[in-house]
């Protein structure tokens, strides 16, 4: 891995931090794949990836292994991993089927919110936020 690539992960990894590390580690390296900061070839370690998120090699090795059975990366002998040649104008496809099957759950969701229910959310929403501003000062 070159070390351009090291200046992606840093942003990236708030993004996701709410996920498992393994998953915000497999989504940081797909969305890199996808956006072309690794290339077909580049080659990833686990010591690389567990230096960059600052975690042991048990996450990233999880994470790699799904990797692998997307066939985003492979296992070359004597190498180590690296990008599969992989066609990033499907990749984007799925991202975008995946972007609109969201927005539409969540649309579908909001539907059948009632205005008490709508209230009772703001309510705890603006109390969860006061209760922060407290925890601050």
């Amino acid at each position: 891995m070159e070390t351009n690539h090291y200046q992606y992960i840093p942003e990236q990894i708030e993004h996701y931090s709410s996920k498992p590390l393994r998953e915000a580690i497999f989504f940081v390296i797909k969305n890199a794949i996808i956006e072309g900061i690794f290339l077909h070839g580049d080659r990833l370690t686990e010591d690389d990836i567990a230096q960059q998120f600052n975690c042991s090699r048990t996450p990233d090795r999880e994470a790699l292994r799904k990797l692998e059975q997307e066939n985003l990366l492979q296992v070359k002998p004597g190498i180590g991993m690296v990008i599969s040649n992989v066609d990033i104008e499907l990749l984007q496809q799925e991202l975008e089927i995946r972007k609109m099957l969201e927005n539409y759950s969540i649309q579908i969701a909001c539907e059948g919110i009632t205005e008490e229910e709508l209230k009772n959310w703001n309510g705890q929403r603006i109390n969860s936020n006061r209760q922060l501003v407290v925890m601050t000062e």
